[in-house]
């Protein structure tokens, strides 16, 4: 059964497609309401300035963290290897799994050795990788098997879902987190930053749906994402506590639609990447 996963990109970091950023008092009422709800995941990085500081400080129960690196050129073992016990020393949760936040770096074999190092000797259960391409997901499988991947998945994205390749990967038990799946915001209020874009009709087009539909964005998006069985885990980025209960209401509501209802509707991808 899916489940939620809280990401921190924003926490004390400006992030997103609104650039906004959530200070401390905000991101305690977060990880509370998360707690007692059972958000047993956590997704950070050790690129978000300052989340794991801030993690560290401020999560009162025990988690799962889902981190991710890019290797630096002084990066090795030993001082990966002191990033993680320092945070776990210091925190009632500790980090989890370790990915590659760059995707070509999960395509370096001394760079997968290493975490295959860190995950051999414990200091890491699982490994991984978050990638946005899926040709390059398809490369790394080729040369290891990833405990955990991260890859995008909402109405706009849908290279990871227009086939069977999820599928073929839940038969290697390989843990899938989607993540973007609000696309950092913007499939959940309308924008006039997309008046001129070539995604305006495809945008107009979505919301209109939902109101069709009579349905919440921010529940059209979940119910698109929870009717994929393959998925385990989504990623859920919040500005403030209101907007977890929302998702978190929203998430627990029998689904109302399925993702191949929107799938035909072929939506123009939208990478972030290139906006």
């Amino acid at each position: 059964m899916v489940k939620l996963c809280l990401g921190t990109a924003n926490f004390g970091n400006e992030y997103g497609f609104n650039n906004k950023k959530i200070d401390k008092k905000n991101i305690l009422k977060i990880l509370h309401l998360a707690s007692k709800n059972k958000l047993q995941e956590i997704d950070t990085s050790f690129e978000y300035f300052n989340s794991h500081q801030i993690l560290k400080k401020l999560i009162k129960n025990k988690m799962n963290i889902n981190s991710k690196i890019i290797f630096k050129e002084n990066s090795n073992f030993n001082l990966i290897k002191k990033k993680i016990t320092n945070f776990n020393n210091k925190s009632p949760s500790k980090i989890y799994s370790l990915l590659f936040h760059d995707q070509n770096e999960a395509l370096q074999i001394k760079k997968i050795n290493l975490l295959k190092k860190l995950r051999a000797e414990g200091i890491i259960s699982k490994i991984g990788v978050s990638v946005y391409d899926l040709s390059t997901l398809r490369n790394v499988l080729k040369l290891w098997k990833p405990d955990i991947i991260q890859v995008p998945i909402n109405p706009f994205n849908l290279d990871f879902v227009s086939n069977k390749f999820l599928q073929e990967i839940k038969k290697d038990n390989i843990l899938i987190f989607a993540r973007s799946i609000f696309l950092q915001g913007i499939l959940l209020k309308r924008s006039n930053k997309f008046n001129k874009n070539k995604f305006k009709n495809d945008l107009d087009d979505w919301f209109n749906f939902c109101k069709l539909k009579s349905i919440h964005p921010v529940k059209a998006c979940l119910d698109f994402c929870k009717s994929i069985k393959e998925i385990d885990f989504l990623i859920i980025g919040v500005q403030d506590a209101e907007e977890l209960k929302q998702i978190i209401k929203y998430f627990k509501q029998p689904r109302k639609i399925s993702s191949n209802l929107i799938i035909k509707k072929k939506y123009k991808k939208i990478d972030l990447r290139k906006i």
